[in-house]
């Protein structure tokens, strides 16, 4: 069967595709019980290593392995997926709504960075128990 499409078509599918990154924007991600703990070696080497596919995939899965995740919409707290993850090919779970699955490594990124974000001096004085000398320089 061919598929024949003019310059209106292609410019409602390039109007329908922007709405739709809106939308994704308001997507959430819960994951029960959390997200795993990486080892703090496997996490500086996910962030250092380039950003492809591959570390995304493998990001995602030691993420949520073993456990369930949910993506709402933020707004209308509308389920859009849910699924228990254990192994396997993990893009799998995504074969109804595979516009979603840039968005779910992006999310499980953003975990790792804010994992690897740095305390402010304020928090990491009041975890501590001590105040940061300004005039102590570390050797």
């Amino acid at each position: 069967m061919d598929t024949n499409y003019n310059a209106k078509d292609f410019l409602e599918i390039i109007n329908r595709f922007q709405e739709g990154q809106e939308l994704l924007n308001m997507m959430e991600l819960e994951i029960i019980g959390g997200e795993n703990d990486l080892d703090p070696l496997l996490a500086l080497r996910f962030y250092k290593e380039d950003h492809t596919l591959e570390n995304s995939v493998a990001l995602s899965c030691a993420m949520v392995s073993n456990k369930e995740v949910i993506i709402r919409h933020s707004e209308t707290r509308a389920e859009v997926l849910r699924f228990a993850y254990s192994s396997g090919d993990i893009t799998l779970k995504f074969k109804k709504c595979p516009w979603l699955l840039d968005t779910f490594f992006s999310m499980c990124y953003g975990i790792l960075l804010k994992k690897l974000t740095p305390p402010s001096i304020d928090t990491l004085s009041a975890e501590s128990g001590s105040v940061p000398s300004s005039t102590t320089n570390a050797t």
